[in-house]
């Protein structure tokens, strides 16, 4: 019996235990990942301007109109590259973004010490985020954005050809500007290689040719093809500092995960560098600590300062693999060197008081959260929800197109410029300034709207586009066996009232408009478009009303 236990025991390979765990952490991510599956509808905006390249019109929202309304080139690219392979945005996003989430599980093991069974802690802790599993889906580039942000810094740190952390930096840069940070951390280590004569320079040259030349060329054709330095996007969502709403978006997001109560392991991890001085710049170990330190502290602080996003936590995403690495490394110290040299315990009685503080604020994380929801703020089940119905209001637009009930010229301005225009395919205004550079260069109102939509479409500049109809809210496509137009009246002429204001000539204020487009189903919504083009496009539907609105909206 011994002899064959000393047999089985001689041909265990000690390589299948980290497969084994890395195995059973990417089972746990596709798993969950599959349960919290869903589109954003700010997803579809990338997939529009995908569809109109491959489509030879151009990267464009509007057919005709050059207007940068997206900030992720790489993946508004690589959308376009799957449409050309013919496999449809909403499949192909997905997918990238699960493979793009066990790249990053992946990568921040690599962070630690190879022989150091701690590195697997960091994913395992990633794996039980709910954030971080949700937002490898959605159809945003989040995910991919946080894959290249952690290969350029594992890369660097781990003292790879600068060509390669040159290329990742550009890679992250290309998916979202805030790239720059991560390309900057590893611009450090460069610098730090440089310094202590550890690299030479014709090596070191790489990082900023592989670096500068795509972003560069990247960022010359955006000037020639759209006529500014930064995406439109960027002058229509910001306009100044937001500290008090990025100060609400952090507090809700400690009250949901509780992740301040590992601080102190967090703060413990710095104690080694701190300890090693400038000979550990050269350990990998160190210069993890050190990056990952800059990252959370920078970005966290970035974060706060343009005030959070409304969709769920979507911007904290890239920044949890760094704090749970420095958790887990503090966690290292504390229990392995720390805890038995300082206090005199045993290796066991620190492990133990490890693990009654994670279990603490485990049960502090899935506790119910203390903290106010922040105005305009969007949880994933509510995001996921309002693309799908957007999306059936779009496929009901463009079907009646199809068969000529509307015209093809028929124009809309809406607020949620995502599934409804990409599945319509009509002309479509943003209201918030996306897609049209007057509106996102006009005045920016503090604490009007909130976080990153906080300038509108006038009214008058409305009536100048002739725009045929503004969703008044979410629904344009209403269904009497759900809500009848009498009762929607008083919604939709406040509605009016409230998106004229600001209306400088009479003709600018918008008038409430009702069709039948069959026995049940019929358009509520507002325009301000010159009543005798109106009548060309609409006459031919029938009026919810016959004897006009009921009541008009006061001047």
């Amino acid at each position: 019996m011994a002899e064959t236990k000393a047999r089985l025991t001689s041909g265990l390979d000690p390589r299948w235990i980290p497969a084994s765990v890395a195995a059973g952490l990417a089972a746990i991510f596709i798993y969950r990942f599959s349960q919290h599956l869903f589109l954003s509808d700010d997803a579809f905006i990338s997939f529009r301007y995908s569809r109109h390249w491959v489509e030879g019109l151009g990267l464009v929202w509007n057919p005709g109109e050059k207007v940068e309304g997206y900030t992720n080139f790489l993946w508004m690219a690589l959308m376009a590259a799957g449409l050309q392979l013919g496999i449809e945005p909403e499949i192909f996003a997905p997918l990238m973004g699960l493979l793009s989430g066990l790249g990053v599980l992946f990568l921040v093991s690599k962070l630690s010490p190879p022989e150091s069974h701690w590195r697997w802690l960091t994913p395992g802790l990633l794996v039980t985020n709910y954030s971080f599993i949700a937002w490898s889906s959605g159809g945003l580039e989040t995910q991919m954005f946080s894959f290249w942000g952690l290969a350029t810094v594992v890369l660097a740190v781990s003292g790879a050809h600068p060509c390669l952390f040159g290329l990742c930096g550009a890679a992250a840069v290309l998916t979202r500007p805030e790239g720059l940070l991560w390309a900057g951390a590893a611009g450090l280590c460069w610098l730090i290689d440089l310094w202590r004569r550890q690299m030479s320079w014709r090596r070191a040259v790489w990082f900023p040719v592989a670096f500068v030349t795509p972003v560069a060329t990247h960022l010359l054709w955006r000037v020639d093809y759209y006529g500014f330095w930064l995406p439109n996007t960027f002058y229509a969502k910001v306009g100044g500092t937001e500290w008090a709403d990025g100060w609400t978006y952090l507090s809700y997001f400690l009250s949901e995960y509780r992740i301040e109560l590992l601080l102190p392991f967090a703060l413990l991890a710095l104690r080694h560098p701190v300890t090693e001085g400038s000979a550990g710049l050269s350990c990998r170990w160190t210069r993890s600590i050190l990056i990952s330190a800059l990252i959370v502290g920078v970005y966290g602080v970035y974060v706060v300062s343009v005030g959070g996003d409304f969709l769920e936590f979507r911007f904290m995403v890239p920044w949890l693999p760094y704090y749970f690495f420095l958790v887990v490394a503090g966690a290292r110290q504390w229990w392995v060197w720390l805890a038995p040299e300082r206090l005199g315990w045993s290796p066991r009685v620190a492990g133990t008081v490890l693990v009654a503080w994670v279990v603490v604020w485990a049960a502090a994380a899935w506790g119910e959260s203390e903290a106010e929801q922040p105005r305009g703020f969007e949880a994933v089940p509510a995001i996921g929800h309002y693309a799908n119905f957007r999306t059936e209001q779009g496929l009901m637009l463009r079907q009646w197109v199809d068969e000529g009930l509307l015209p093809e010229d028929f124009r809309v301005v809406t607020g949620g410029a995502g599934a409804l225009p990409y599945y319509s395919r009509l002309y479509v205004l943003d209201r918030r300034g996306l897609n049209d550079v007057e509106v996102a260069h006009s005045d920016y109102v503090p604490g009007k709207g909130y976080v990153g939509h906080r300038r509108w479409a006038s009214p008058g500049l409305i009536r100048r586009r002739e725009m045929t109809a503004v969703i008044l809210g979410h629904l344009i496509v209403y269904d009497r066996r759900v809500t009848t137009p009498d009762q929607q009246l008083e919604f939709g002429l406040g509605k009016c009232e409230q998106y004229s204001a600001g209306a400088e000539v009479p003709e600018d204020h918008l008038r409430l408009e009702c069709r039948w487009m069959d026995e049940n189903l019929y358009l509520l919504f507002g325009t301000n478009l010159d009543p005798a083009a109106f009548q060309r496009q609409m006459g031919h539907l029938r009026p919810c009303w016959p004897g006009g609105i009921p009541t008009q909206p006061s001047k």
